[in-house]
């Protein structure tokens, strides 16, 4: 049983001094330009509550031409595997989240109400937003300053 000031969070515990130690170098500075940036990774804090969940949103690329699409899918870490265990939990398309009919979490679960509202509030100072250290478009591993702090890499964010 976790300690009363400690969050299970994908069924691990997680204590308030792991919360503490999430690298302060890896805050997004812009939101919502690295959320929609085709493949972010990342990490909701609550300032009131400290409860957190970890984001995968990636943007539809047209299998023909290869061009990208206005639609992003959501998935939401839900197992130890922070590569493979995240489930379906939505879309969004024109900036509006809409709750997915066959994710398998509920539109009243947690991490789906957290979703909805840090989507409609992105520029909310309520939450911390984290990123994994990874560009939010390509997914290469982002290693200098500049980089790290807006979530993505040279190239990349020339594109966006």
């Amino acid at each position: 049983m976790p300690a009363n000031d400690s969050l299970v969070a994908a069924g691990v515990v997680v204590s308030p001094a792991d919360l503490a130690a999430l690298p302060q170098a890896h805050k997004i500075a812009s939101p919502k330009e690295f959320i929609f940036g085709g493949n972010a990774t990342f990490t909701i804090r609550s300032r009131k509550t400290g409860q957190r969940f970890t984001f995968k949103v990636t943007q539809k690329v047209d299998d023909a031409t290869r061009e990208r699409r206005d639609l992003f899918f959501v998935g939401v870490l839900t197992g130890s595997d922070n590569v493979g265990s995240y489930t379906y939990l939505g879309t969004i398309s024109q900036g509006h989240y809409r709750h997915g009919l066959k994710s398998s979490i509920g539109p009243g679960a947690p991490s789906a109400v957290a979703f909805k509202w840090f989507i409609e509030n992105l520029s909310s100072p309520a939450v911390e937003v984290f990123h994994e250290g990874r560009c939010g478009r390509c997914g290469r591993k982002l290693t200098t300053p500049e980089s790290i702090e807006r979530g993505f890499g040279p190239e990349c964010a020339s594109l966006i």
